[in-house]
């Protein structure tokens, strides 16, 4: 991740790919380490614009997490979160508000209501409600309105 935030993409790419190889052989396709992998390189593709790859990596990140920790986890949250981006990226809104809110729910659940998380949270359904020109939705117009993923 570290090319990735050199903005040296294909270092990062050629390196988080052998990653994943790596991780596949070693632990099979249900594993932790693979699902951070899927999500990393998800999170690449997503930063360089290349939507349909990084949905792919992030769903599967999402699948494998769900599978592995059921619906309250911090790591489905984040992969919920990423996907709210991606989504909000590609103009499916709804789909996006969808996941942002089940993030927010889950971050909330885990962590009460004062962490920087559940900020995040709001501020991407506030971030995804200006997109939708209903602004104020999430409630908290104040918060930073830079993209941010998680992990």
């Amino acid at each position: 991740m570290l090319f990735s935030d050199l903005s040296e993409h294909e270092q990062a790419r050629e390196y988080l790919e052998k990653s994943l190889a790596i991780d596949l052989k070693i632990y099979g396709e249900q594993h932790p380490s693979v699902a951070s992998s899927y999500n990393n390189l998800g999170n690449l593709f997503s930063n360089l614009s290349e939507h349909e790859q990084a949905r792919e990596y992030l769903e599967k990140s999402l699948a494998i997490n769900l599978k592995i920790y059921g619906e309250q986890h911090a790591h489905v949250a984040a992969d919920y979160n990423n996907l709210c981006n991606l989504l909000r990226d590609l103009g499916e809104y709804e789909q996006a508000r969808e996941y942002g809110e089940k993030s927010l729910a889950i971050y909330r659940d885990i962590y009460g209501e004062q962490h920087p998380y559940v900020a995040l949270s709001y501020s991407n359904l506030d971030n995804l409600s200006r997109d939708l020109g209903k602004h104020g939705l999430a409630g908290h117009g104040q918060l930073d309105r830079t993209k941010k993923r998680n992990r």
